[in-house]
């Protein structure tokens, strides 16, 4: 627009059709640029504005901790439980101006469930910059972004945090990254062989068994009674007594020293029985006496999956049927029984959902002003496994995370699991290399059924876009297929701007994409997807058997 420090330039070469062609260009010539016109009556019309932007790629952006520049050589990054952690990711140069955005990716095996954590907590919080939004973009001033974790949680620990660079003249995101080494305190639990709630009795075999989670590692030590225990014990976490004896009963905790502290876990009562014991007797509330379960006088059902079951309160009784939430430990109701002086309940298309302790409450014979737990029955399901992907069909962008996830179901146990992908196998609880995180397997409260995750850190197109789940049991094989849509995130943009509308940067059509091997890049169809899928079924079972 500045007409008099351009109209001599020799880059500029005005064409007889009014066009102007601008040689070498550079960012200074970024910008809204007009023409106008001048008749011989000296009547001027100006055109409406057009924006020209000069594409300029940023440098690779890095990571600030307080205000400190991150040392790319040394990514890890101690922080203590429950600090809070302030981020910020710095990009310079770059025209148009770069976006970043944050992703936070925990290590494989972390059950945020067992640590009674919600997924909010654990990602992090973007702090606006209105003042960098409110002034505009300068050429070439670059991008920041910070960002926060109010708490610092020990699930947070080896999480990899990603600060991610979105820009039109990159093929690719670039990123930076960093991995937390959180240091918690000790955190205790206590398991026993046989399990509690088994009567213990003089003279068998019992053992005792503390896990200890902490960073740095710290090891357990039983005491008794605030003394020494009674049996010698060994570092990693067991208390064994061969042969229990009556003097054993007493006050059990477990304590570790960490960080030159003393800590503890609750204190557990060790009782041992020296008289006669019925261990076989089920305690009152579970006293099963019913027609459906008269063949098994503990109350267990097996159904198998897709079967039928039909459950009857006892005899003479009003009572109605319940399941017991396995999350909330609460019954939930399933409707009242029939009419008549007993309640039934029917399962049909049994499902591993539908496992579980069932409850009849309802009012005995001897006390119709009362409720109680009439009778209850544990129902296992069991058969072949099944597979189901929990997101089926992901959409996945160019440089950004894919998340997947499973939920299987198998009694008997599976005893084999493995994602497939393309030529590559995958085993749950393992890292490869810095592009697949295939997360530990973790226990859903349903039972006999348990969960999977895998992520794939940085799509591209030659990621191949078919995944597989192979599950195996003394039952059978299930399979879930992930579909995957790899979609380039595109925007068209006009070369006409209104002053009075905001402007917005998109990346230009001349900056593609590269075409890659069209046998990676799309699905196999027609033969070849049975081809493929017949090799990845014959390699999960090759493992499966070798397994």
């Amino acid at each position: 627009m500045d007409r008099t420090s351009r109209v001599t330039d020799y880059r500029f070469i005005k064409e007889a059709n009014g066009a102007l062609t601008i040689t070498n260009v550079m960012l200074e010539d970024d910008g809204k640029w007009q023409c106008e016109a001048e008749n011989t009556r000296r009547y001027t019309e100006n055109a409406r504005p057009v924006k020209l932007v000069v594409l300029d790629r940023p440098k690779p952006p890095y990571l600030l901790i307080d205000s400190r520049r991150l040392d790319a050589g040394n990514i890890f990054v101690p922080v203590k439980e429950n600090s809070e952690l302030n981020l910020a990711c710095i990009s310079e140069g770059g025209n148009p101006r770069p976006t970043l955005t944050w992703e936070v990716l925990l290590s494989p095996g972390v059950d945020r469930h067992a640590q009674k954590v919600s997924a909010e907590v654990l990602e992090l919080e973007e702090i606006k910059n209105e003042k960098q939004d409110k002034n505009g973009y300068k050429i070439n001033s670059g991008a920041k972004s910070e960002a926060r974790l109010a708490a610092v949680y020990r699930a947070h620990h080896n999480a990899r945090i990603l600060c991610v660079m979105e820009h039109p003249t990159l093929k690719i995101r670039q990123n930076a990254s960093l991995l937390l080494d959180v240091q918690y305190t000790p955190s205790f639990a206590i398991s026993r062989t046989p399990g509690f709630g088994y009567p213990l009795r003089e003279g068998i075999e019992v053992s005792l068994k503390c896990d200890v989670d902490s960073n740095p590692p710290s090891t357990p030590r039983w005491q008794k009674d605030d003394g020494d225990t009674p049996v010698p014990q060994t570092g990693d976490g067991f208390l064994n007594f061969t042969s229990i004896r009556r003097e054993h009963s007493g006050w059990y905790k477990c304590t570790s020293r960490h960080l030159n502290f003393q800590y503890s876990s609750i204190g557990y009562y060790l009782s041992v029985r020296y008289d006669s014991v019925d261990v076989t007797s089920e305690p009152d509330d579970q006293d099963v006496s019913v027609a459906a379960a008269s063949h098994n006088p503990k109350g267990q059902l097996e159904v198998q999956l897709g079967g039928a079951v039909t459950l009857q309160c006892p005899q003479g009784s009003l009572g109605c049927w319940s399941h017991l939430d396995p999350i909330s430990a609460r019954l939930r109701g399933l409707g009242y029984g029939s009419s008549q002086p007993t309640g039934q309940f029917s399962l049909k298309d049994v499902m591993y959902q539908d496992a579980g302790v069932y409850k009849c409450v309802g009012q005995p014979l001897a006390n119709k002003k009362k409720l109680e737990v009439l009778q209850s029955v544990t129902v296992s399901v069991k058969g072949s496994p099944t597979a189901t992907a929990l997101n089926a069909t992901p959409v996945a962008y160019p440089g950004s995370p894919l998340h997947l996830n499973v939920e299987f179901c198998a009694n008997p146990p599976a005893h084999a699991a493995r994602w497939l992908h393309g030529d590559r196998v995958f085993t749950p609880g393992n890292q490869y290399g810095s592009t697949v995180l295939a997360y530990s397997v973790k226990d859903l409260p349903t039972p006999y059924c348990k969960e999977a995750r895998l992520t794939y850190v940085s799509m591209h197109e030659r990621v191949p876009r078919t995944f597989y789940f192979i599950v195996s049991s003394p039952g059978g094989v299930a399979e879930a297929v992930f579909n995957v849509n790899f979609t380039k995130r595109h925007r068209t943009m006009s070369n006409a701007i209104d002053d009075d509308e905001e402007e917005e940067l998109n990346r230009p059509e001349q900056i593609h994409f590269p075409v890659f091997n069209s046998n990676t890049a799309t699905p196999a169809t027609g033969r070849g997807v049975g081809q493929a899928l017949a090799v990845a079924l014959a390699l999960a079972l090759a493992l499966i058997c070798c397994h």
